[in-house]
């Protein structure tokens, strides 16, 4: 899915991609995966946010 992403991001100046937190509380996991795949840093989070991502 991350090269879907980044083939999108080639077209577009912005992305937003939802994961699906099901019964198995899969979403959080897939969207760090997600993050590390594509080599995304935050900046400027609220400090209470820290932990999620």
């Amino acid at each position: 899915m991350s090269r879907a992403v980044e083939q999108a991001a080639e077209k577009t100046r912005e992305i937003g991609v939802i994961f699906n937190n099901n019964s198995g509380g899969d979403a959080a996991g897939n969207a760090l995966d997600m993050k590390a795949r594509l080599a995304v840093e935050y900046e400027n989070l609220n400090p209470k946010q820290m932990g999620l991502f």
